[in-house]
């Protein structure tokens, strides 16, 4: 398992890393065709879509939890059962969606809705396939089988990035942007569909026992809370923003919003499903210590990865951002660095997440995060219209320093049981706080040695970064057996 666990880990880092290389090539043309104006409506279309993942009603994560657990017990008349009921569930959802997608367009067309609305009503099709196939994907990534799952999401963003680049030069519109996605994101559907094929149970298996039935319902409903809030959070933002100062500035709250969010993708791809697949089946086949032991190694490494990313975004983002989209997104420059920074905080715990999923405690979670979201959006809808774009930046910021600094390491204590004290030893002695000061020094040194202002001297400054933190880490974050483990493997 933890050989699966770490290639899923090192896949999940080369999609990130995929990703983030296509947004800094790519954002800049499609706002370019596109115009400020236009990509802000893209991206609004985008922002309104996003909220079809309420109709997923967390059943998502409980298939990859309940399929894990029942692989790991060994238990083939459950895994059935979860399956043929969660595939008719998803059957249903995506009908409706379809449905729904259908109505609207007709009703555009007929009532002479806005581009952004008949971009919504296009999008609501393609994710109508998109839950048909979800109790298909969710079985890939219980299997462990994250290779194929990551292969067709890095495949379609490949091929999108080289459809982009070449309509550039030939009138690209929203409407090209919306077709290459749209085509593109049903292909990949296909891809997942048949690699699942193998893995599907074959027999015929009763419904599930109310009993099951209910612990699935009731792990389904406390993610899906959960998601409604965190989607409010990352969406409702743009939202204000449109509503009480302008189409500019959601696009300047975009652009700045972009790197702390890939980042927080980034570790989220590192200590996301599949490491609630492997809690779930340590659970099921090795008992609690094992799981805690693991919590507190990954702890270790997400802190430091999250503390040295902010200090570099904090350091270096103006003037990646400078380069990237020019002085026109000057606005996003301090925006981009208060939200750097806050969300180090909540993303230094992010393998708790996976735990309390693994462990069926979301529910207090998802209580208090509903509370902090209301808090964010009051805090934004008064200070907007005060400080405009950064009345919302200082909303977000506020929610994310509350999480970071207090609510994860309570949640921690009361939730899972973990010594407050030893908890907080592990996150912020011995990983936040050394590699904060390390991240920041370095940084200092190589801005004042190299004066970067292209993209080369950023990545030299980056790679500077690295060697100096790894180095760190080989000593800071490995115990001398790991060590000694890790120098036979090389030879």
């Amino acid at each position: 398992m933890r050989h699966r666990l770490l290639s899923a880990s090192a896949l999940s880092l080369v999609d990130q890393f995929l990703k983030v290389a296509s947004a800094l090539v790519i954002s800049p043309v499609i706002i370019h065709a596109l115009g400020v104006e236009g990509y802000g409506e893209w991206m609004l279309a985008v922002s309104f879509a996003g909220y079809f993942e309420m109709l997923d009603l967390g059943f998502s994560l409980a298939a990859v939890r309940f399929y894990s657990k029942a692989i790991g017990a060994a238990d083939h008349q459950m895994l059935a059962s979860l399956f043929g009921d969660l595939r008719r569930h998803y059957r249903r959802l995506g009908s409706l969606l379809l449905i729904t997608g259908l109505g609207g367009a007709a009703a555009c067309v007929v009532f002479g809705g806005g581009n952004v609305m008949v971009m919504v009503c296009v999008l609501a099709l393609a994710n109508g396939v998109v839950f048909w196939n979800r109790a298909h994907a969710a079985m890939l990534k219980a299997r462990m089988e994250y290779g194929k799952v990551l292969g067709a999401g890095m495949l379609r963003l490949v091929l999108f990035s080289g459809f982009m680049l070449l309509m550039a030069g030939h009138g690209m519109t929203a409407w090209t942007v919306l077709g290459g996605h749209v085509a593109l994101q049903l292909g990949e559907q296909c891809l997942l569909h048949a690699w699942a094929a193998p893995f599907v149970p074959k027999t015929t298996a009763p419904r599930l026992s109310p009993p099951l039935r209910r612990d699935v319902r009731r792990f389904s409903f406390d993610v899906a809370v959960g998601g409604l809030t965190q989607m409010l959070r990352q969406r409702v933002d743009t939202q204000i923003l449109a509503g009480y100062s302008s189409m500019a500035s959601v696009s300047h709250y975009l652009v700045a919003a972009r790197l702390p969010l890939m980042f927080f993708d980034m570790l989220n791809g590192l200590f996301g499903g599949h490491v609630m697949a492997g809690f779930s089946q340590m659970a099921a086949s090795s008992g609690q210590d094992r799981q805690h032991e693991a919590l507190f190694r990954m702890l270790r490494i997400s802190a430091a990865i999250a503390v040295v990313g902010a200090v570099g975004m904090w350091v270096f983002g103006p003037v990646f951002l400078g380069i990237w989209v020019g002085d026109q997104f000057e606005p996003s420059h301090e925006a981009l660095q208060w939200l750097a920074a806050s969300s180090a905080l909540t993303a230094m715990h992010c393998p708790l997440f996976s735990y309390f999923g693994a462990i069926n405690a979301y529910g207090k979670v998802v209580k208090v995060s509903m509370v902090t979201s209301l808090a964010n959006f009051i805090t934004s809808l008064l200070l907007v219209q005060r400080m405009g774009l950064m009345g919302v930046v200082w909303g977000t910021v506020i929610e994310n320093v509350l999480w970071g600094a207090f609510l994860w390491p309570v949640l921690a204590r009361t939730e899972a049981g973990f010594p407050l004290c030893r908890y907080l030893r592990v996150v912020l002695v011995e990983s936040a706080i050394p590699f904060t000061a390390l991240a920041a020094a370095t940084s200092w040194l190589m801005r004042e040695w190299l004066n970067p202002a292209s993209y080369w001297q950023l990545i030299q400054c980056g790679l500077g970064i690295a060697v100096v933190v790894s180095c760190a880490a080989w000593f800071l974050l490995l115990a001398p057996e790991q060590r000694l483990r890790l120098r036979g493997g090389f030879h």
